[in-house]
């Protein structure tokens, strides 16, 4: 998915919202729009929105194909753990 938002990260968040919204029954989106908004929301030091995101962006996660992706979500989740000291714990079968 194509990041055409630049720097304007509220603005970002507005797009993928609506994105999701328009998409909400095409899984093949759900995982990167989640994903996108989850990053966003770590750019806006807002943790634990970020979280959440993150692990719905890892649980729609489905097709072993996407190892990529499930690497790049695990590498966000494990910096979002850096800064939240309330998330539940990550465990192995939450990453790759």
């Amino acid at each position: 998915m194509g990041d055409f938002t630049f720097d304007d990260d509220r603005g970002a968040l507005l797009i993928f919202f609506q994105a999701l919204a328009e998409k909400s029954n095409l899984r093949e989106y759900i995982t990167s729009i989640n994903f996108a908004i989850a990053k966003q929301y770590l750019a806006l030091d807002e943790i634990e929105k970020s979280w959440a995101f993150a692990m719905t962006a890892a649980k729609a996660v489905q097709s072993p194909s996407d190892l990529a992706l499930r690497r790049e979500i695990s590498e966000v989740m494990l910096e979002i753990g850096k800064y939240n000291t309330s998330s539940p714990t990550i465990s192995s079968s939450t990453l790759v």
